[in-house]
């Protein structure tokens, strides 16, 4: 049995965990802004009881 599971959901990043905002393109009727999102993405481990424990998460740069 793995451990791993592989599952596509939305997270709702509130504007407070973006830091370095910076614009990095515009065009039509956008702009396009590059961040470091403070703690990055969620991810887990499904532990033996069945339960689930979040994984200590890094930092990341994303497009926004």
């Amino acid at each position: 049995m793995s451990s791993f599971y592989n599952f596509k959901i939305i997270e709702w990043v509130p504007f407070n965990r973006f830091e370095e905002i910076k614009q990095i393109g515009e065009g039509g009727f956008s702009k396009v802004y590059s961040a470091k999102w403070i703690g990055g993405k969620a991810k887990y481990d499904k532990q033996d009881d069945g339960s689930w424990k979040k994984r200590e998460s890094k930092s990341i740069k994303v497009a926004l």
